[in-house]
């Protein structure tokens, strides 16, 4: 048929043309086959025509801007011109944005797609999980809740990444554009919240529920549909294209030709188009019919829940009016529980079936309430009984205290009589003091009468402590214990408290008395006694007086003044003195020294006996001095030529100090360790020569004071000034044998720390041929009992040194897989301490070594011990493998990771036995190996662990079976005490020593202790120790 007979039939059938029918074309108006929702310039249908209403929306949307590209920002940016009236201008706002959404979502009912861009190109995002999945170009790919949604050209690791979006159907906070695997999906990259009709171009929350990402940029790719090429040139959609181009003189046949070809073109698309719309027409009414359901299904149940509440508010009134009743009951007395339990029982009556589902609860908590009030009545009885009862007691008891405080005060009174007689005979001793001026003998007499007094103290001090003593002793049962307060009444005075007050101011009283009397009474003895002394010494300076004054004048003239000081002093008064004296000790118009100034006179000639004194010694000083300093001459250039000895020692222990070898890593990586241990002979022997010139040089430092010939007395003032000048110099001299043994103790130290050195490189070359060892178990895929018997050739149940060297000559000793791993010391540096060599750190963690028979040979030695062969138990030992936990993780029962059943999650610093691995998971391309806890249960709770994560974090370890000692622990040779009680201790381990074990700890049931067995790194020591004793203490910890 022709094309004019196919458009109408077309037409009749649908109502409008074919999709891409020419304007005008066959005599029909322009528009006339348009179908309804379907874009030309675009190919896509939407399903269904746009009413005029939601066109204009549509052209309204348009006329404001909101195309591509278009958020509520840019209404946001209008804001009220009057700043004074904020609240309605933000009203205003609200309006408008809420205006603006209701119009962007009738604009998205009937859309213009002319402002669809075909494309996007995405820029930009910090986050760089996210940045790798949405950057890239997307293409239009349909339409979504009146928006364009968008694909990206390439996909994601075998993910589909779209641009769409997404209406208020969910809420207000799902409506936005997003970024996702699936349009409508749960799982999301990116979001913006805006409504606007194509994707916005910024603002963009990266995640979507984090900050907005200013970096991610949206671009448009301004091309154009070939439909819509073809209608702006005039043209039908298949014009243009290759092969299909009318030339201007082609023959009616070629022509025809064309034209058929173009009707194929144009059934093939009326038939996809039809078949679409069909598609969309059911699809839309399929939405109708679920739309309606969810309708009359949210109607029903509303109904129902509005029922449920009415239901629900009756059963909480009858629940409430009950309840309320059971609050009086809880509170009910022994008086009113009967009328409340009545009370109880009539709302019961009328409220109880109205309480529905809660008919239960009501009962149950009604019985509970009257149940609780009855056992509480019970309980207040029985105490109101009970404190009766106590109430009787209590006042057996206070009056059985009051008997007892009775007795006790009237046993003070009786005690008191007697000290209150002894202070009244003390008071009398004590009396007026009597006059003794005149007597001849007044201190014996003072003396005398403070016997009587201190003994009549004594007796009353004894008697007043004996009170005191009893009053300390029963003070508490002397208390009043308090009488009967009657409600209503003033509380009277306690006749025990008014006793006890008297008789501790009667007992008090005679302490403080007899305590001032005799304070009184002692000091005017002291007063009588020094007027005494006194006396007496003024009536011998008389008797002196009178001896010298031989005209009896009463005058001490001059010759009788030069008397008195050769007789008394035993010098010879000068003239100058005894002017001096009769200045200072005559007075006007006597012609001598009266008694009055006889002590001037005295302490004149006193001081200038002293003056002579001074005179004589300042001379022997004098004397003193010239010998000493010749002394001192001497010894000076004694000292110098010492120093240029010193100076000698000096430069021989620098010299030794330097030939000390270097103990740094950094200086013994310059030097090879045959220089090393060449230097610490000749540094040894160095010291040994430095240290005895300094001997010899002490020797002679300590005869300096030889040879210097001086008076007998000035001996010891010549050996003193010698030590003074010895002293500096044998300082000195020590100081270096400080430096010296400073330099033997590091040559002793590196010898040691040479010495662990081996043993440790030795232990990291056997875990070397262990690694290699199990590396080929893994790839021959046998037991370690297979690969036993296999090394044991003779199978005599033992490896010999022949055997081990052959084994591992034979096999590939490269390390594949697996990362070397050995501990290093610890951060806070605790082996100079400790005194264990820090030499740990100098072995790397992918420690290799060439495996050559001698060093084979010394590894055979090391694992065997004493024994001459490897047995099947120690070579089980020297091919197991720990792992630690350095970040936690789960342990899977399979190999593969996804899918797999956890076993568990393990924590940081767990160690487990290495059982099978290290094997390759292909799937998330990691290292895992089988291991099961190195614990007393070995056999539960194995699984598959991964060594490190598909982004490098390592979650295992390789471990050495080390630990560390943390309290001093002795080593001994048998795991527990024998039968006889001898125990042998091998040694005593010190701390932060390291240890090895060869068997893992174990609690003995009967000792209560944890053991292990265990090898010492620092001497390679076998022996056991307790690791946990039987009140908690920890020995050795893991390293």
């Amino acid at each position: 048929s022709s094309p004019r007979q196919s458009y109408g039939r077309y037409r009749q059938m649908y109502g409008y043309a074919y999709p891409g029918f020419p304007a005008g074309a066959y005599g029909y108006p322009p528009g006339a086959g348009a179908i309804p929702g379907y874009d030309p310039s675009t190919g896509l249908a939407t399903g269904g025509s746009s009413s005029s209403k939601e066109k204009k929306s549509s052209q309204k949307d348009s006329a404001v801007g909101f195309g591509y590209g278009a958020s509520r920002d840019k209404k946001r940016d209008a804001s009220p011109k009057d700043k004074k009236s904020k609240k309605n201008a933000s009203k205003k706002e609200e309006r408008s944005s809420k205006k603006a959404k209701t119009s962007k979502r009738a604009s998205a009912s009937s859309p213009d797609r002319s402002t669809w861009p075909e494309g996007l190109a995405v820029t930009g995002c910090k986050d760089k999980t996210v940045k790798k999945i949405i950057r890239g170009n997307f293409n239009l790919a349909g339409e979504n809740h009146g928006r364009p949604f968008y694909k990206r050209d390439e996909q994601f690791e075998d993910l589909n990444v779209m641009l769409y979006f997404w209406d208020a159907r969910d809420g207000d906070d799902f409506c936005g554009w997003w970024f996702g695997p699936k349009v409508g999906g749960d799982q999301v990259w990116a979001f913006q919240p805006d409504e606007d009709l194509t994707p916005p171009l910024t603002g963009w929350r990266v995640p979507y529920d984090g900050q907005v990402d200013k970096t991610l940029v949206l671009k448009p790719q301004e091309t154009m549909h070939p439909r819509a090429k073809a209608a702006a040139a005039g043209q039908p959609y298949w014009y243009g294209m290759p092969g299909m181009e009318a030339e201007p003189h082609m023959s009616e046949r070629q022509y025809q030709e064309l034209m058929r070809i173009h009707e194929d073109q144009r059934r093939k698309i009326e038939e996809e188009n039809l078949k679409r719309f069909e598609e969309e027409r059911k699809r839309q009414e399929e939405a109708k019919k679920h739309e309606e359901q969810l309708r009359k299904k949210r109607q029903e149940e509303a109904k129902r829940q509005q029922e449920l509440n009415e239901k629900r508010a009756r059963e909480g009134r009858a629940l409430f009016n009950i309840r309320k009743v059971l609050t009086k009951v809880q509170m009910a007395g022994p008086e009113t529980i009967e009328a409340l339990e009545k009370e109880l029982a009539d709302i019961l009556t009328q409220e109880l079936e109205a309480t529905g589902s809660q008919k239960s609860v009501a009962k149950m908590e009604s019985d509970s309430a009257l149940e609780q009030a009855k056992k509480r009545i019970e309980i207040l009885n029985e105490a109101k009984r009970k404190a009766q009862e106590k109430k009787e007691e209590d006042d057996k008891k206070r009056q059985e205290l009051e008997a007892r405080a009775k007795a006790l005060l009237a046993e003070l009174d009786t005690l008191l009589g007697p000290a209150e007689v002894a202070l009244q005979k003390l008071q009398e001793a004590v009396g007026k003091p009597e006059e003794t001026k005149d007597s001849p003998d007044q201190v014996q007499l003072l003396d005398a009468r403070a016997e009587s007094v201190e003994s009549a103290w004594k007796d009353s001090k004894a008697l007043a402590k004996t009170c005191m003593d009893f009053l300390v002793a029963n003070g508490p049962e002397m208390k009043d214990p308090g009488s009967v307060i009657v409600p209503g009444q003033p509380a009277q005075p306690s006749e025990i408290k008014q006793t006890m007050t008297k008789l501790l101011a009667r007992c008090n009283e005679c302490t403080r008395t007899t305590d001032s009397l005799i304070a009184s009474f002692r000091g005017a003895r002291d007063a009588g006694v020094r007027r005494a002394v006194a006396d007496r010494q003024t009536k011998q300076a008389k008797t002196l007086f009178e001896r010298y004054d031989k005209d009896g004048d009463g005058l001490l003239s001059e010759a009788e003044v030069a008397a008195f000081a050769k007789g008394e002093l035993q010098m010879s008064a000068s003239e100058e003195l005894i002017s001096k004296i009769w200045r200072c000790a005559v007075e006007d118009k006597q012609n001598g020294v009266s008694f009055e100034r006889f002590h001037l006179m005295r302490v004149k000639l006193g001081s200038d006996k002293e003056l002579r004194r001074d005179g004589l010694r300042k001379l022997a000083r004098e004397a003193k001095e010239k010998v000493l300093a010749a002394v001192t001459s001497k010894l000076e250039v004694k000292v110098q030529a010492m120093e240029h000895s010193i100076d000698g020692v000096e430069k021989a222990v620098t010299k030794t100090e330097n030939t000390v070898p270097p103990l740094s890593r950094k200086e013994r990586a310059q030097l090879s360790r045959l220089e090393i241990m060449q230097r610490l002979e000749d540094a040894q022997a160095m010291v040994e020569a430095a240290r005895e010139v300094a001997s010899s040089v002490l020797e002679r430092i300590s005869a300096i004071g030889q040879g210097v010939d001086v008076e007998a007395k000035y001996q010891n003032d010549a050996k003193e000034l010698s030590a003074k000048f010895r002293r500096p110099l044998e300082k000195r001299v020590k100081r270096f044998d400080l430096r010296l043994q400073r330099a033997w103790n590091l040559c002793a130290r590196f010898r040691g720390e040479d010495a662990h050195r081996e043993k440790v490189e030795l232990h990291a070359a056997r875990c070397f041929a262990a690694k290699i060892a199990r590396q080929h178990l893994n790839l021959k895929g046998i037991s370690v009992e297979e690969l036993f018997h296999s090394i044991d050739r003779d199978g005599d149940g033992g490896i010999d040194l022949q055997n081990f060297q052959s084994f591992f000559a034979s096999i590939n000793k490269e390390i594949k897989e697996e990362v070397f791993w050995f501990p290093a010391a610890s951060d806070d540096n605790q082996w100079a301490n400790s005194g264990m060599p820090d030499v740990i750190n100098e072995i790397e963690e992918d420690f290799k070594c060439d495996l050559t028979p001698e060093l084979l040979a010394q590894i055979f030695r090391y694992t065997a011990g004493s024994d001459t062969k490897i047995s099947k138990e120690i070579f089980c030992m020297f091919m197991r493998a720990y792992y630690k936990v350095v970040k936690e993780t789960s342990m899977t029962e399979d190999l593969i990771v996804n899918g797999s059943p956890t076993v568990r999650q393990v924590k940081p610093d767990e160690v487990f036995e290495l059982v099978e691995g290290p094997e390759r998971e292909e799937l998330m391309k990691v290292m895992r190996v089988k291991a099961k806890p190195s614990s007393e249960d070995m056999e539960e709770g194995q699984g598959w662990l991964t060594i490190k994560g598909s982004q490098g974090a390592p979650f295992l370890q390789e471990w050495s079976a080390f630990f560390r000692v943390v309290c001093e622990v002795q080593l001994r040779d048998t795991p527990e005490p024998p039968e006889d009680g001898s125990l042998k201790d091998l040694r005593t381990l010190r701390e932060w020593e390291l240890l090895e074990a060869i068997e893992w700890p174990k609690k003995h049931e009967e000792l209560g202790i944890t053991l292990m067995k265990v090898r010492v790194l620092a001497d390679g020591a076998v022996g056991w120790i307790t690791q946990t004793s039987n009140d908690g203490v920890i020995y050795a910890k893991l390293y």
